[in-house]
């Protein structure tokens, strides 16, 4: 039995949209079942499973969809004991089919086994599972070595248990009501390390193919800016100099008793506070240098870097089993810079760093900042009076002018300081508006990039670009495939960067892929204005994409 899910993106919720199962020949549904069944896949044994979400751009809103998909999951696995999981998702639907897998695999094993985390029956769940797994029940993965070791941990804890008897380690108010028993407690640990290992198997976690179409990926890498390094230097070396200091000077007093105690060297004193200066300035110099070795051994490690919408730091120690068996298939099908969102949002670090520079140009201060003042109204302009007033207020333009050249060099500076501040809280607002992200995503720490395809190691990741595709799609008769040709072709990529007003705009970008950004920029411009999401929306709607589909679910690797 094949379940197969299908996700509307972001703002595509509705009761006509193609992510309904309709019986209608032309929908979606229909037309993948009938690819399914020419590749010999039984009708009835397909189910599709429409998941409905707020399709709302923000994070909280794919985080409570993904709370929901990943529920409905755990539902249906007891409801279908042999079901395969396949899902299909639209743009954002792919980030919230994304954390709701990250959300499923750590709830498995507390959904599975429900009394195994409740300390009265912790152990005839251990001692069951011991059993089931001697009879052959379970079958790990590699590494084995951990494997005997938990096995050991697990009944060497049972058998010191059932020793002790009620003469345990226990925390309670009354003697028949125990609080927590600290004996059984430590048979959890190795329990939910030994089921993870159980769902790396596909035929528990039930986790077949995952096909994403036109998805904006959202990968975060981390970094420190050189500002906040060399803060956590110095907090580090401020840190360890009482440390060392006082370790230091230990070692010296130490080393000046056994020296005084020898017949050859009784002219050494015991009292630090009348040592030389040289001898401070030494033990100074030694303790700064131990401090700052103690800072560069106490460095920080920056979280590996990972998916927004599937973190490993929420299950690590089920991503470290699965990166050498791969969790399920994974299928990306894009179209390049011809999708809407990823042409978007991908170019905004380019668009947004332009944005900056001709913020902090346009605010930038004169040097020299006098006008001639204009004639009055209301008095001829050769009269006394117009003189008097004209040559008073050149005098104090002038005098303004010659302050605001005085004071240029700290005006300067403080356009500095004010544009980038601002360039920074403008920026941190168009990311989190235009991403969907979290506010509190410090740009400070890491940077978050749009990806097209998600390469990951505990992925069996494919892709399919159908760029060449959606790129003969007419739109109000403005069409041919050479519009797009510049995505795979140098050439003529070449030729149109010549004629682009965005590249001359924004100056020399860094490298040839950031020429085809702009480029697409502005070829898709001409089609935003009322047929905004016409080629993101037809993924779901053409033949090529749903026979990649069929074939990825088969078991093929499609090929466009």
């Amino acid at each position: 039995m094949h379940l197969v899910f299908l996700v509307h993106g972001t703002w595509g919720r509705s009761e006509s949209a193609w992510y309904h199962a309709t019986c209608a020949p032309t929908s979606f549904a229909a037309k993948l079942k009938t690819a399914l069944g020419e590749r010999s896949v039984d009708p009835n044994d397909v189910i599709f499973v429409p998941f409905e979400w707020t399709g709302g751009n923000t994070h909280s809103d794919r985080l409570e969809g993904a709370a929901s998909l990943a529920s409905k999951l755990i539902e249906l696995r007891g409801q279908y004991a042999d079901a395969r999981f396949h899902f299909v998702a639209h743009s954002h639907g792919g980030n919230v089919v994304l954390k709701a897998l990250e959300i499923y695999l750590h709830d498995l094993p507390f959904a599975d086994v429900p009394k195994m985390f409740d300390t009265p029956d912790i152990v005839d769940v251990s001692q069951r599972f011991l059993q089931d797994y001697a009879d052959g029940k379970y079958r790990f993965h590699p590494p084995t070595d951990e494997i005997d070791k938990l096995l050991r941990q697990l009944a060497d804890t049972l058998e010191r248990i059932s020793q002790r008897g009620s003469k345990r380690w226990r925390v309670s108010i009354t003697d028949d009501d125990p609080m927590w028993d600290f004996e059984k407690s430590s048979l959890r640990q190795p329990l939910v390390k030994f089921f993870h290992h159980v769902y790396t198997l596909p035929e528990n976690h039930r986790i077949g193919s995952v096909i994403t179409l036109g998805t904006p990926f959202y990968e975060k890498h981390w970094r420190l800016t050189q500002a906040t390094k060399m803060i956590n230097w110095l907090l580090h070396v401020l840190s360890f100099v009482p440390l060392t200091t006082v370790s230091i000077y230990i070692c010296i007093v130490l080393g000046g008793v056994l020296a005084a105690i020898t017949p050859w060297v009784s002219w050494i004193g015991f009292n630090p506070l009348n040592w030389h200066w040289l001898l401070w300035a030494i033990g100074g110099v030694f303790s700064l240098w131990g401090a700052v070795s103690f800072a560069k051994s106490d460095d920080p490690e920056l979280p590996r870097d990972t998916n927004v919408y599937f973190d490993e730091a929420e299950i690590p120690y089920y991503v470290r089993i699965l990166e050498p068996i791969k969790l399920c298939r994974l299928l990306n099908i894009h179209a390049s810079y011809l999708d809407e969102a990823y042409c978007l949002l991908s170019a905004y670090p380019l668009l947004s760093e332009a944005i900056t520079k001709r913020f902090a140009q346009a605010a930038l201060p004169r040097f020299w900042d006098f006008k001639e003042p204009s004639g009055d109204v209301g008095f001829w302009r050769g009269s006394p009076p117009a003189v008097m007033h004209r040559n008073l207020k050149r005098l104090t333009r002038l005098a303004i002018a010659l302050a605001k050249a005085i004071a240029y060099p700290s005006r300067l500076i403080v356009h500095r300081l004010s544009t980038r501040y601002v360039a920074r809280l403008v920026g941190k607002d168009l990311r989190v508006l235009g991403y969907g992200l979290p506010p509190d995503e410090s740009p400070r720490s890491s940077v978050v990039t749009v990806e097209k395809v998600l390469h990951k190691p505990y992925f069996d990741t494919h892709s399919l670009d159908v760029s060449r595709v959606l790129a003969v799609l007419r739109v109000r008769g403005v069409d041919g495939e050479d519009r797009f040709e510049f995505l795979w072709n140098d050439d003529d990529l070449a030729r149109r960067v010549e004629d682009s007003v965005l590249v001359k705009t924004l100056g020399d970008p860094r490298n040839s892929d950031h020429y085809r950004q702009l480029v697409a920029l502005e070829e898709r411009a001409r089609e935003f204005f009322g047929v905004v999401g016409l080629r993101h929306s037809m993924y779901y709607d053409n033949d090529v994409v749903i026979n990649g589909i069929a074939d990825f679910v088969t078991g093929r690797v499609p090929v466009v």
